[in-house]
């Protein structure tokens, strides 16, 4: 089993994003989200594992298996 140190370092890959850049890559995930149909969406959210075939809610997210 892991354990949880303290006092280590934040792991990077690289350097760190500016707010601009944070701001502009939301910028384009809404506007990707935007252009999905419901269908798109819906089986974005099935393959992430949010929802279940049935379109409920799975239960790492809240919903009741």
């Amino acid at each position: 089993m892991k354990t949880v140190r303290k006092r280590a370092k934040p792991h990077r890959n690289g350097r760190l994003h500016s707010r601009e850049e944070l701001l502009a890559a939301l910028d384009q995930a809404l506007e990707k989200g935007r252009k999905q149909s419901r269908e798109e969406a819906f089986q974005s959210l099935l393959r992430a594992g949010i929802l279940t075939a049935k379109g409920k809610l799975a239960p790492r997210y809240g919903g009741s298996g």
